[in-house]
């Protein structure tokens, strides 16, 4: 028949209920996957199993030829896993069988081209980092494989775009597919850490006070993707004087600046003339990274209590 592989198949040295066991299972397996038996005999008596039958030529086809997904979508405790992503699959000859009698179907994934971040092409035989784990295909198979499940792991550091082609295991000069994965940039949200929570200056006290490194720890997020962002502070005053006035004649400020230890940032501000009292201050980082797919670019707030003492 076009497209079909013949095969035929005599196992000698097998007791009688071993071929019984098989002539049993085999006709179940061949219909699960379309497999026309031509003949099964199994020799009365005698340790003999003949079979022979005619099946499709081994080959698949993928539900898309390009999957997209964005920066910290996936990770390791939540993996990318598309269901029915390979369709249509048809085995290998004498495709192996596990312990309980259902096939056992591999694919390989060989990779033709990536680009890290926004670089040009590189064909150097490797996905260069952009993946925890896989690409990988993870048949379903009950007995018979007939489809299977897309499944990988970015690595949260990169972005990119990864080229594969795809081919089954064990059918040589079988269908090969190509497939292509890309990662888009989403920003993660900078950090930093206050030195202290509270700043104590007594009232009418020297203009223009300045805390050293009252944040440290100042980063524009945790992954290289964010390495090349600048950060910024930002500051609110949330609470007024009782007559609703600022207690600041120079709001509060931080200036970020690089030290060896890392990037720390300076409180400044002047307190207003006559006024004493505890002021909240919300202290939070931004970075130029911007929000798009779901990216952040702004750190959680901490509260500082500056403390104006009569």
């Amino acid at each position: 028949a076009p497209n079909a592989t013949i095969l035929s198949l005599t196992l000698y040295g097998v007791s009688s209920e071993q071929s019984q066991a098989l002539a049993g299972a085999l006709p179940g397996v061949a219909a699960a996957v379309a497999i026309s038996l031509g003949a099964l005999e199994v020799v009365a008596g005698s340790p003999v199993l003949s079979m022979s039958y005619c099946g499709s030529v081994p080959g698949f086809e993928l539900d898309t030829d390009s999957v997209t997904v964005e920066q910290h979508e996936f990770s390791e405790a939540e993996p990318f896993l598309e269901e029915d992503f390979a369709l249509n699959v048809t085995r290998p000859p004498f495709t192996p069988l596990d312990a309980n009698l259902s096939e056992v179907v591999t694919w390989r994934f060989t990779p033709i081209r990536h680009r890290l971040f926004t670089d040009s092409w590189v064909s150097d035989g490797s996905p260069s980092g952009l993946f925890l784990s896989g690409p990988s295909l993870q048949p379903v198979c009950a007995p018979a494989c007939t489809s299977a499940a897309l499944f990988f792991v970015p690595a949260p550091d990169f972005f990119g775009e990864a080229v594969f082609s795809v081919s089954m295991s064990g059918a040589a000069g079988g269908v090969v597919r190509t497939l292509s994965v890309e990662i888009l940039y989403s920003n993660a949200a900078p950090s930093f850490a206050l030195s202290q929570t509270e700043v104590v200056v007594w009232e009418d006290q020297v203009a223009n006070l300045t805390f050293r490194a009252l944040a440290r720890n100042v980063s524009s997020g945790p992954y290289l993707s964010d390495a090349n962002q600048t950060v910024s502070m930002t500051l609110d005053v949330l609470t007024l004087t009782p007559d609703g006035e600022s207690a600041f004649s120079l709001d509060p400020d931080m200036l970020v600046v690089s030290t060896p230890d890392g990037n720390s940032a300076d409180l400044y501000f002047e307190p207003a003339s006559d006024v004493f009292g505890n002021f909240t201050v919300e202290v939070a980082a931004e970075d130029d990274g911007g929000v798009k797919r779901h990216g952040e670019n702004r750190s959680e707030a901490q509260n500082l209590t500056v403390v104006i003492l009569p």
